[in-house]
């Protein structure tokens, strides 16, 4: 993302605080924090002017936490988009808090007073929490307010951002990020360190990360872009996509189509679907142990570098100048073609 901060960085550091129950998230848990638990706690509260805008194009809440180094960042909203962008000339964590409240001929508009929203921090966390009084971290039936966090923040830490319904855009942090959703497309770039990415319907996609990644999807696409390090990506039902890789990749889907290029692979290949196709470039100039079923393979471009060739009803196995790196491709009923990148 070229202009990371053009949308954010603009806006004036306005300060506040608002202390009430928060709860804390990781990729597939969240527990919660009594209010006793929390106020008992001793808070730095620099800049901790409470700030509210009734103008739905302005922050609603804007804190500023000056914390540089070991950055523990929790985020979770059930109703709304999450973005958190590296920004290090601030010195420091800028959250700002956009609400979008909509009248519902049902319900009508529901007031705000029905929601705990914490933006605070205990040491060196931050938590910018949101959550319904009455449902918790469930969407309730007919709640039509928004709730969307813009988190600038230090290069480097620790990031746990989860929510319900919504999309999420994490850009240029470093360390450690634990991101999830259940309705909504993610989007990670230009990370270094451990990724974990899940969202059940949401698309995923990952743009030149490095470092240990996992990404999984029900019923959404995944795609890794430039991307390098161990690549672990899952779906049930979408097509998995990692091009111009470095690394290591393994890969899995039901009824998926994976399409997949190297520049450099480091210790092997594994992709496997049960209903879809596998369309796999390799680097030139390697050898392979290419150990492959389908129903269809296209081979035709690689088997004048073969040195050994077998061939059954719906296996193939062959080894390129010395098969050096494993290569294993697995689909039921899909075709499988292996080329070579020039």
């Amino acid at each position: 993302m070229k202009n990371r901060h053009s949308a954010i960085s603009r806006r004036a550091l306005l300060p506040g605080l608002l202390p009430v129950l928060f709860i804390t998230s990781s990729l597939f848990t969240a527990g919660k924090l009594s209010a006793q638990t929390v106020l008992a706690k001793t808070y730095h509260t620099e800049h901790a002017k409470l700030t509210e805008s009734h103008d739905q194009d302005e922050p609603y809440m804007s804190r500023f936490f000056s914390i540089e180094d070991n950055l523990n960042l929790t985020v979770y909203t059930p109703n709304g988009s999450v973005e958190v962008a590296e920004n290090s000339s601030l010195g420091g964590v800028q959250v700002d808090l956009y609400v979008k409240r909509e009248f519902s001929f049902w319900r009508g508009a529901q007031s705000l007073e029905n929601y705990r929203i914490i933006i605070e921090r205990i040491n060196n966390e931050v938590i910018a929490t949101v959550e319904n009084k009455d449902t918790g971290s469930r969407v309730r039936a007919g709640d039509n307010n928004q709730f969307s966090f813009q988190i600038q923040v230090p290069e480097r830490g620790q990031i746990n951002v989860r929510t319900m319904n919504g999309p999420i855009n994490i850009d240029g942090v470093k360390g450690k990020l634990y991101i999830q959703n259940h309705v909504g497309d993610i989007t990670v770039s230009d990370s270094d360190g451990e990724l974990k990415v899940a969202s059940t319907t949401g698309n995923l996609a990952l743009n030149q990360c490095r470092g240990s990644i996992f990404a999984k999807s029900v019923t959404g696409d995944i795609s890794a872009i430039s991307s390098e390090g161990e690549l672990r990506l899952r779906s049930e039902s979408g097509s998995l996509k990692a091009s111009n890789t470095r690394g290591t990749l393994i890969a899995a889907t039901v009824s998926g189509n994976i399409d997949s290029s190297f520049e450099k692979i480091k210790v092997g290949v594994s992709l496997e679907t049960v209903n879809g196709n596998i369309d796999l470039a390799l680097p030139t100039g390697l050898g392979y142990t290419i150990s492959a079923r389908g129903m269809n393979f296209d081979f035709s471009s690689i088997r004048s570098y073969a040195s050994e060739e077998k061939s059954e009803m719906m296996s193939r196995y062959m080894m390129i100048r010395g098969g050096e790196l494993p290569v294993k491709l697995s689909s039921v009923s899909g075709n499988v073609k292996v080329t070579e990148s020039e």
